[in-house]
């Protein structure tokens, strides 16, 4: 599963059981708690690079995103600059694909 999908699963999970946690997690997936974090953290991006990762423009798909590209984005810190380098990494990856 993609990890951003992964990370709304599980933000899903923890509104639905307010037990779990991001330890809880991590010992259920057997990964640490920081990656947890880490995969999370994905659900930090604006809202217009969420939609965008839901419904990709054509003819990419969601795995057309790494996660190591998404966290890139994540570090970017201010909204614009994510925004502005999400829009580069989609013509990036579009121009690649008619390749």
């Amino acid at each position: 599963m993609h990890p951003f999908l992964l990370a709304q699963s599980w933000r899903q999970e923890m509104k639905d059981d307010t037990k779990l946690n991001k330890a809880r997690i991590a010992a259920r997936e057997a990964i640490s708690r920081a990656r947890v974090t880490q995969i999370m953290n994905l659900l930090q991006l604006p809202a217009e690079i969420q939609a965008g990762l839901l419904r990709p423009p054509a003819p990419l798909d969601i795995h057309s995103f790494s996660e190591r590209r998404l966290r890139a984005l994540v570090s970017c810190g201010e909204q614009e600059a994510q925004l502005a380098r999400w829009r580069e990494l989609v013509q990036e990856l579009k121009s690649s694909a008619g390749n």
